[in-house]
């Protein structure tokens, strides 16, 4: 369960840097 959090939040900061 963890782990998906955290991916979930790398995901959200890859995102927004990207944009």
């Amino acid at each position: 369960m963890m782990k998906l959090v955290i991916i979930l939040v790398i995901l959200l900061v890859i995102s927004f840097q990207a944009y």
